[in-house]
């Protein structure tokens, strides 16, 4: 199936895509940025007098406008993504959603999405996996009202190529795979409750897994952790809570859903632990409390954290103070005051501080089954995943070479 049936204008796919912006919600100010690459883009495209677009053209005029600007990342990614809007609509008439807050999902959609997340809830699956799942299902459905289907019955094999191909498109093959996963699962839900007749999922094209993994677990250089804390300006609230933030998964490898979920009752002070209940995992965890994590997390409680009676251990720094969720732009914002390149990290969220953890504890030589504890991986072959970065290992392992 091809949602394309005439050519279109370079004019007419601007013209598309922007109006998909303003009609999918995207804030003015982002819209406003597309517009103005699209304005330059028109410009170069009228020099050439190019009138039709082409996935080729758009990447001569990123080698052409950008090749020679050293552009930032993000506006990097900026740049990169409004091409990729273009081509999107160009190839299937509607634009992928990465990410956005606020979103809903289709009306004719509706109903069978809900239905699957119930029954995801009803077999106990974690708030995350349903959370991540309901994700899926957002850029599945968008994409899918975005192509034209109106109704559940009415959707078609030749649909799901064509949100495998924008997919392979939009993201990394790993996590396209993710989505074809999670879209198989909602399809064969689908198919079994009688709400679609033709078993979609058994029809989807397989994405091979490979046993190296596509990408090594981002991890922080243990020198680049040591940077990133001398940025923090220990005699602010903020710099006092960063401090112990950062420490504090640095040291004892917790999760971002557990740090949002952290309250007081699960600090034993006495016994010098963190004892918690992990979201992802529902298993129970406990993980030593180091003397430095301890008087850092004592300074932010006494001296940095705002007056509340909220059991939650780290706070808003601004009224109405509640339970922080963005721990993320702690680190990004010390990233940034470091100076620290993260161009060898694939992420460098507060998971790359939890890998750099194992990848230390690899090094000072524990036992993967003690990593596997700490981390609390429930399968052992997510752990070894981090052996892929331990060179020093891999070095003493390495055979000599006979003479011929």
């Amino acid at each position: 199936m091809s949602s394309i049936t005439t050519r279109k204008t370079i004019a007419e796919i601007i013209s598309a895509t922007t109006a998909q912006l303003t009609e999918k919600g995207y804030n003015r100010d982002y819209c406003n940025a597309m517009v103005g690459i699209y304005e330059v883009f028109a410009t170069y495209c009228a020099k050439k007098q190019e009138v039709f677009y082409s996935s080729a053209l758009g990447q001569q005029f990123l080698h052409d406008k950008y090749a020679q600007k050293h552009l930032g990342k993000s506006r990097q990614q900026v740049v990169n993504r409004a091409l990729q809007m273009l081509a999107d609509t160009n190839e299937f008439n509607t634009i992928a959603i990465r990410r956005r807050t606020n979103r809903e999902l289709p009306i004719q959609f509706f109903d069978g999405c809900s239905a699957y997340l119930d029954d995801l809830r009803r077999q106990n699956r974690s708030a995350n996996t349903i959370k991540s799942k309901k994700h899926s299902l957002h850029n599945l459905t968008e994409f899918l009202d975005g192509i034209g289907v109106q109704k559940l019955p009415n959707l078609a094999l030749a649909h799901m190529n064509e949100y495998i191909k924008s997919a392979l498109c939009n993201y990394c093959r790993s996590s396209a795979a993710t989505r074809l996963r999670d879209a198989r699962s909602f399809l064969s839900f689908l198919y079994n409750k009688g709400k679609i007749t033709d078993d979609i999922a058994s029809k989807l094209m397989k994405l091979p897994a490979s046993s190296v993994p596509v990408f090594l677990p981002s991890a922080f250089k243990k020198e680049d952790v040591e940077k990133l804390l001398t940025t923090i300006d220990g005699s602010s609230p903020t710099g006092k809570r960063a401090l112990a933030v950062i420490l504090l998964v640095a040291k004892t490898g917790l999760r971002l859903s557990d740090m949002q979920n952290l309250k007081f009752e699960n600090i034993d002070w006495e016994q010098y632990a963190v004892r918690i209940t992990q979201v992802k995992t529902k298993r129970t965890l406990t993980l030593p409390l180091l003397p430095d994590v301890g008087w850092a997390l004592i300074n932010y409680i006494k001296h940095g954290r705002p007056v509340s009676n909220s059991q939650y251990v780290f706070l808003q720094e601004r009224a109405p103070y509640m339970p922080l969720q963005n721990f993320d732009n702690i680190l990004v914002k010390h990233l940034r005051l470091a100076g620290i390149s993260t161009d060898y990290l694939r992420h460098h969220g507060l998971h790359a501080l939890r890998h750099g953890l194992a990848t230390t504890l690899l090094e000072q030589g524990t036992p993967l089954h003690v990593i596997q504890g700490i981390l609390d991986h429930v399968n052992m072959d997510t752990t070894q995943k981090y052996a892929a970065t331990d060179v020093h290992q891999l070095m003493e392992c390495a055979l000599e070479v006979p003479s011929l």
